[in-house]
């Protein structure tokens, strides 16, 4: 059966900006103790801010000025991380035969088309543009140009985009509010996906998904009249703990393998305790864990763009050879757990 390969991943991002002086920013506001308290907890050190809050703040900005900004960000760094990832695989824009694009904070028509169309893609590139999923977001762009080209047999590039510094919400702050100054930053990721056998990289060999409803204390991200609204439960590391493995033991099964064969798993770093609580739970190797908190530790939680830049993180560090196997896992709203089965193409 035809397959289709990971063969390059690369990412775009704004300058960074130390977390220390963000949580500065909000001295003196009401619940700014929160904000800075929830910073100093997060294992963040650095986020990627385009707009950068020290310079113009976007607390007082309206929503429709907020959703203009987060488009030109997606954009930019959507194109820039697309421009790098073609580089890396040899492949011209036209070599192309789908585009699939995905954000959770900027939402226009045809915003993000204008990814595809700046590249310079040739006029039959099947075009996907997909809406707001939150922190699995990679993994259904993923997977829609996994099928694409498996049935086509050319290449195809996945781009995840995300720009949440023009949302950073008003005082006063909560422990809700102070989720999007803490948790959340900016840029870009892009992967080449190619017919298995073209080049090397990682081959996907099946990707599974599980829905666990969690009713009204749900994760949220929702638009508001001062830009996005993110709601992130308490109890969510742990939630997630108790049903990864109702996603993982079917996959593995499936494919005739164990934990124990998995040599490393790329997690989306939700936050801390997200990493702490799965990674214990299916017992991940230290550089697996490494990777997770690195990769959230420089760039914060960046939505649909951290796990693709985990899994390129590991892919470096440790490249799969044939018959070696790894796991790409991510989370978000719903709840909605993904996970993709890949091994080595050499």
């Amino acid at each position: 059966m035809p397959s289709a390969t990971l063969s390059a991943i690369e990412g775009a991002f704004p300058p960074l900006l130390a977390m220390a002086d963000v949580a500065a920013l909000t001295d003196g506001d009401a619940g700014g103790d929160i904000v800075a308290k929830t910073i100093e907890a997060s294992g963040i050190v650095t986020k990627a801010f385009a707009v950068n809050p020290l310079v113009t703040d976007p607390r007082a900005w309206s929503n429709t000025r907020r959703m203009r900004a987060a488009v030109d960000i997606c954009v930019t760094y959507g194109d820039e991380a697309a421009r790098k990832v073609l580089r890396t695989a040899g492949l011209a824009p036209h070599d192309l035969g789908a585009v699939v694009v995905s954000t959770s904070s900027a939402y226009q028509i045809k915003g993000l088309s204008n990814i595809a169309i700046g590249l310079g893609v040739h006029p039959d590139t099947a075009l996907y543009t997909l809406g707001p999923m939150g922190c699995y977001a990679s993994m259904p762009t993923v997977d829609i140009a996994r099928l694409w080209v498996e049935h086509h047999r050319r290449p195809a590039l996945a781009i995840c985009t995300e720009a949440m510094s023009p949302h950073l919400q008003p005082p006063p702050y909560g422990k809700e509010g102070a989720v999007v100054h803490a948790l959340f930053g900016d840029g870009a990721a892009a992967a080449v996906l190619t017919p298995t056998g073209t080049a090397p990289g990682q081959e996907i060999l099946d990707m599974a998904s599980v829905i666990a409803p969690r009713g009204e204390n749900d994760l949220v991200i929702a638009s508001t009249d001062s830009g996005l609204y993110v709601r992130v439960p308490q109890d969510i590391p742990e939630f997630l703990a108790t049903r990864v493995d109702d996603l993982i033991a079917p996959l593995l099964a499936r494919n005739g393998l164990t934990r124990a064969d998995i040599i490393w798993w790329a997690l989306h770093p939700g936050g801390r305790r997200i990493i702490d609580e799965v990674a214990h739970t299916l017992d991940f190797d230290p550089v697996s864990t490494r990777a997770a908190r690195e990769e959230m530790a420089e760039h914060g939680n960046t939505t649909g763009v951290s796990a693709l830049m985990t899994l390129r993180r590991l892919r470096s560090r440790r490249p799969l050879s044939r018959g070696e196997y790894g796991i790409l896992l991510a989370f978000g709203p719903g709840a909605v757990l993904w996970a993709a089965l890949l091994t080595g193409t050499s």
